[in-house]
């Protein structure tokens, strides 16, 4: 139904077909085993005619979930949410990604698997070593771990695209300004690693919100995914804007 008024499927996919076929007359349709696929997205009053132009082998989401891997570490993101991340990044096949709080190598390994190089930096060595366990495990080969501070390191080379889910938690060590701070300093660091047409994708606990990043950094997109009761993920991406950084 589009608000009270029902939709006859039936009737619409005919409509459709009679449009597609009469700009594509040579075209056939074949619901058997169709090389391209056309799906409709009702919003309200609006009808979006959409075309898939890839599939994604939905088994590995399953395969590669956080406590499936070699090394496992609670609170782990998923793959299909790293993966949507890596993507918002706008990451291409041979460009760089970094990911400077890489954890147990979650982003790292969906970025591998598109194809990007990928840089991971942890402070915790014991990160470092399990995130290379996890990358080897899937095949990612083009790939290089450092064990830095995401405040205060600086790479040779800017990167196209950051990809990362900073810490946080419940405790009063991760809350209010100190973590406030440490994305405060993050985010210095990363305008100096990112390409001046690079995008950062970046995850926060709905919390500690990005809103007062007003010069050096552009909110392009804002995402909110509802975790649990008490929590709530924002997904931003962010892009150079040029000025100077400054965070309320």
């Amino acid at each position: 139904k589009i608000d009270k008024t029902p939709i006859d499927s039936p009737l619409i996919e005919k409509r459709i077909g009679t449009i597609i076929k009469k700009g594509h007359p040579h075209f056939r349709v074949n619901l058997e085993n169709p090389k391209t696929l056309i799906r409709l997205i009702m919003e309200k009053d609006k009808i979006f005619i959409t075309k898939r132009l890839y599939k994604i082998d939905k088994k590995h989401f399953n395969s590669a979930k956080p406590h499936k891997r070699p090394f496992f570490y609670p609170g782990s993101m998923s793959p299909k949410l790293a993966r949507c991340m890596v993507n918002l990044s706008g990451v291409r096949e041979g460009e760089t990604l970094l990911d400077p709080f890489c954890g147990t190598g979650g982003i790292l390994i969906e970025a591998g698997l598109i194809g990007a190089k990928v840089i991971g930096v942890d402070i915790d060595p014991k990160m470092i070593k399990g995130a290379e366990e996890n990358l080897k495990y899937y095949g990612i080969r083009d790939y290089e771990l450092i064990r830095a501070d995401a405040r205060n390191f600086k790479l040779e080379k800017p990167v196209k695209a950051i990809v990362t889910d900073p810490p946080y938690g419940i405790s009063a060590s991760t809350m209010g300004e100190e973590q406030e701070k440490l994305y405060e300093e993050f985010l210095k660091t990363a305008k100096y690693n990112l390409q001046e047409d690079g995008r950062i994708c970046m995850a926060t606990p709905h919390y500690l919100q990005l809103e007062d990043i007003t010069d050096e950094f552009k909110i392009k997109e804002k995402h909110a995914i509802r975790m649990h009761k008490s929590l709530t993920r924002i997904i931003y991406t962010l892009e150079k804007t040029g000025g100077s950084y400054h965070c309320k």
